[in-house]
């Protein structure tokens, strides 16, 4: 099973990173928001969104009858939830993937001579942290 956990949903990913998944072999995918970190929160209100993903985490292994080593994880987020989140779920028995891709930067000289530019990312892989 692949459970994306990010700001990213599914929907809007590019189709390299959709047959990344289906590539690898995943059946079931499922989705679980990245929550939203205020900058004002401290080490432990940011420990409390981690367990919170991880209850969810347990209630869809629950549903689904199926164990953590039987899960990969894509984790992308804010830094200090994707850190806490990521050595939980590892010590747990999950595998843990983040996606790499490469910046392309597309440069447009607007009628005034200002420069616009614009990033694209292209999907390459996933990677196992």
């Amino acid at each position: 099973m692949f459970i994306n956990i990010s700001n990213h949903p599914m929907g809007r990913w590019s189709s390299e990173q959709k047959e990344g998944v289906s590539n690898k072999g995943y059946s079931s995918i499922t989705e679980i928001p990245f929550p939203q970190v205020d900058p004002a929160m401290d080490k432990e209100d940011v420990s409390k969104l981690a367990m919170d993903i991880i209850y969810q985490l347990g209630e869809i292994l629950d549903v689904k009858g199926i164990s953590p080593s039987e899960v990969t994880l894509h984790i992308m987020g804010e830094q200090s939830l994707f850190y806490i989140l990521t050595h939980i779920c590892k010590d747990l028995g999950y595998t843990v993937v983040v996606s790499t891709s490469r910046r392309e930067a597309v440069e447009k000289v607007l009628p005034n001579g200002e420069v616009e530019k614009t990033s694209v990312f292209k999907f390459i892989q996933f990677r196992e942290v």
